[in-house]
This record gives C-alpha cells, structure tokens and sequence, in this order.
C-alpha cells in the first residue's frame, strides 16, 4: 500500500511530449493497460505550453515546464526518463538524489563511467534503478531471433552435407526459446546492466 492509502505505483514521466515521441508511442499507452498496478501522476517537457497539452491529452493532474519539479513532487514515486540521450545521466541523477526510484531508457549516458556513477547513487539512495530493455521479451522480437537462428542451423546444416564423411562431426547449435535474447528473465537490476537495446533518440518537447 502507498502512503495515500492506495496499491498503485504513481509514475512522473519526463519527455511526455503531446505531439511525438517515445512516451507518447510506448509508455503511455503501456501505463494505461496496466492502471491496476500504474498511475500517471505527473509528466515534464521543456516548455509550457507543450506540458499544458500534455497533461489535458492523457488526462495528468501534474504538468511541469521544468524537471526539477516533478522529480520532487511527493505525488510521484517512479521517475521515467523517456527524452534524447544525452539528457539521460543529468536526468536520472536528479531523479535519484531526490530519492525516487528510476525507469530509464537505453543507453543511460555517454560512456560506462557515467552508468557506474548512477548505479552507486542508486545504491546509495537505496532505491530501485532499471533500463529499458523489455523490447528483447517482445513477442516480435523473439519470433524474429528464432527465425534467425533456426536460418543459421539450416546453414549449417547444408555445408555439413555438402562437406560429406571429411567435413567432421556435426554438432548442432542449440535451439533457444523466445527469452534468448534477456540474460535473464527480469528487468535489469541496476543502472549498469548492458546488453543490445535500442537507442531512443526522443524530443524532450
């Protein structure tokens, strides 16, 4: 239970432009689908105006210019970080030094230095800090590896044969299930965790 007497996770959302962008195509409608669990309690763009058409477009009482007022915001609890790159490491830093807890989308920053700086301020803050990397669990992602992979054994298959009794022992590649592309079956557990995600290159608004 929340401190205001309800079960959901309230979520400040930065980069909630109304025109374009990830938050708008991804979050957003994600969010809605899971109101049982989620609230969209505030989001942030750059400019007034676009915060105003925002808030009123998804229906969120809290619409700031700036985030800085939103990563203080006792109405929120996770922060998620959904504008270019290079805002990634000053945003999620904010975000985390305010105590909130964290949902940032891939890369985090420039380079590995700054990633190892967010997670130990994660740790420091004892909050939870994640990357978004749920695309690898994608039903269409993981049909399209499979694809693939199923292509590469049937390659390899083919030059076996075609190499006869000289061409050595076959040993087939191992199958792998649509979870093969995470390293594990959760969300990364710090804000150092790598692997192949995409780069989100949205307009903060």
């Amino acid at each position: 239970m929340r401190k205001n007497g309800s079960h959901k996770i309230r979520v400040g959302i930065i980069g909630a432009n109304p025109d374009r962008g990830w938050a708008m195509q991804a979050h957003i409608p994600a969010l809605k689908s899971l109101s049982d669990d989620f609230e969209i309690t505030a989001l942030s763009t750059s400019r007034s105006v676009s915060a105003a058409a925002a808030g009123k477009l998804f229906g969120v009482p809290l619409a700031f210019d700036n985030h800085h007022d939103l990563v203080k915001s006792a109405a929120v609890d996770v922060v998620a970080i959904t504008v270019k790159v290079p805002s990634h490491f000053a945003l999620a830093a904010d975000a985390l030094t305010a105590g909130k807890a964290v949902y940032c989308e891939w890369p985090l920053g420039n380079g590995l230095e700054e990633a190892e700086h967010l997670a130990a301020l994660a740790k420091k803050k004892g909050v939870l800090a994640v990357v978004g990397l749920q695309a690898r669990f994608a039903p269409s992602v993981a049909y399209v590896h499979d694809l693939i992979t199923q292509g590469q054994e049937k390659r390899r298959d083919d030059a076996f044969d075609r190499a006869g009794p000289r061409g050595g022992r076959h040993v087939p590649l191992p199958r792998r299930g649509p979870r093969a592309l995470g390293h594990h079956d959760g969300a990364p557990k710090d804000l150092h965790d790598r692997g192949n995600g995409r780069t989100q290159a949205q307009d903060r608004g």
